[in-house]
């Protein structure tokens, strides 16, 4: 008798694929990570090879593996477009944004109005990371995500390089010490977020000197490392796009005697799936971001 091919083992593998880890998988299906675990154990023994290297962090798709997460993402679209042709198109398009929360917050939520606008028949849903689990469920279309992933079956275009430095309220630095060199920084309180690349760690360590041993914070998100600088809790290490409104009126600027800390990289990047970066929802916010984002 023929082995049944485990479809919902195929679901959870695409999860894993997508996400890089059981943990959020098991979110995004609103299972255990134990239960991911098992049905990525069962569709393994089924095919008889590993599908992901283990790490502590993560899983990685193996090359067998990323080949396999190819053809099953682009054959679960072809299913649901299938299923959505039976069903009948619904007379309006809705597309599903995810973003960080600060993305959400202060780059998006201020425009998303403009496209809406260009294009009325197109209904927008954004979820971001503290969405109910139930939410997570939801396909997404377009994900605004940290970093530059590789992720088989996925369109990833980096948002353009923007600067990353040193920012804080220009008051904090008029005070009892005045920020006059790097050294004088024992003096002050280090902002961190989640933004890993912009941490005062790494950018210390690309200029190759030696972090002072100072009061650090680590705050979970840009926008409230941003709230917490422009409030003079201390010098936050950010990037210009989300900060941009702070940097023209004034509320924050780069000290001019840590200029020298500031880096240009891309933070951010536009995820697709390639099997779905041709339908016209899609396609026209993809136009639409980037002329917004370059504009």
């Amino acid at each position: 008798m023929a082995k049944v091919l485990p479809l919902r083992a195929l679901t959870v593998f695409l999860a894993v694929g997508r996400c890089g880890t059981f943990k959020e998988a098991g979110r995004e299906l609103n299972i255990t990570t134990s239960a991911v675990s098992h049905q990525i154990k069962e569709l393994e023994l089924f095919l008889g090879r590993r599908m992901f290297d283990r790490f502590n962090r993560g899983v990685r798709l193996t090359m067998e593996g990323s080949a396999y997460f190819k053809i099953v993402n682009e054959a679960y679209s072809t299913f649901e477009r299938a299923t959505l042709e039976m069903l009948g198109k619904p007379s309006r398009e809705t597309l599903t944004i995810h973003s960080g929360i600060s993305f959400g917050l202060r780059w998006l939520s201020p425009r998303i109005q403009l496209f809406m606008d260009e294009y009325p028949d197109i209904d927008i849903r954004i979820l971001t990371p503290t969405a109910a689990w139930g939410a997570r469920k939801i396909p997404i279309d377009v994900d605004i995500r940290f970093g530059i992933p590789d992720l088989p079956g996925m369109s990833v275009e980096p948002l353009p390089p923007e600067t990353i430095a040193p920012l804080c309220n220009p008051d904090l630095i008029k005070g009892e010490h005045p920020l006059e060199k790097i050294e004088d920084l024992i003096y002050f309180r280090l902002i961190d977020s989640d933004i890993r690349a912009a941490s005062w760690a790494n950018i210390f360590a690309e200029n190759k000197l030696s972090l002072p041993v100072c009061s650090h914070i680590k705050l979970g998100n840009t926008l409230l490392a941003l709230e917490a600088a422009r409030n003079g809790l201390g010098i936050a290490m950010e990037g210009a796009l989300l900060a941009r409104e702070d940097l023209l009126s004034g509320s924050l600027v780069t000290p001019p005697s840590l200029k020298r800390l500031s880096t240009t990289q891309s933070l951010r990047s536009l995820v697709i799936s390639e099997a779905k970066e041709k339908l016209r929802p899609i396609k026209l916010f993809r136009e639409w971001f980037f002329d917004q984002i370059n504009g």
